[in-house]
C-alpha cells in the first residue's frame, strides 16, 4: 500500500499537490502593531524588489527566524571577503 503522504490529494476534479499543506505552504492571518518607520522601510524595500510588501515581510521574517538566508547575498559577501583578503596579502607581500 502506498503511503498517503506520497499521494496526490484529489478534490473533485482538482488535484492538490502533496505538499500543499506543509507548514511553509500554509498562511495564517494575523493582526499586529508595527512601527510606522519599520512599515515604511519594508514597503520601500519590497517596492525595490517588485514584491507585495506582505510577501517581502514574510521572506524577511522567515530568513530571520528560520535562518534561511539569501544564498546569493551570502555568496557575494564571501566573494568580497575573499577579494579583500587577497588584496591585503598583495599589499603586505
Amino acid at each position: 500500500m502506498k503511503s498517503k503522504k506520497n499521494q496526490k490529494i484529489k478534490h473533485g476534479k482538482v488535484e492538490i499537490p502533496e505538499n500543499a499543506f506543509d507548514p511553509e505552504n500554509v498562511k495564517a492571518r494575523i493582526t499586529m502593531w508595527i512601527g510606522m518607520d519599520v512599515l515604511q522601510a519594508v514597503k520601500s524595500q519590497a517596492r525595490e524588489k517588485g514584491l507585495p510588501y506582505q510577501t517581502y515581510l514574510n521572506q524577511v521574517i522567515r530568513a530571520s527566524v528560520l535562518g534561511k538566508r539569501d544564498n546569493e547575498l551570502e555568496t557575494r559577501l564571501a566573494n568580497l571577503e575573499s577579494t579583500v583578503n587577497d588584496i591585503r596579502l598583495k599589499i603586505a607581500g
